[in-house]
């Protein structure tokens, strides 16, 4: 249950950046 209520969390988090503008993609390559 835990980690599908991360991978929801993951995913809604990717869907409002990508709303908002903001890639997420180069914040995760740096970490």
């Amino acid at each position: 249950l835990k980690e599908r209520g991360v991978n929801i969390s993951r995913r809604t988090i990717t869907k409002y950046r990508e709303e908002m503008g903001i890639p997420s993609s180069i914040k995760r390559k740096r970490y």
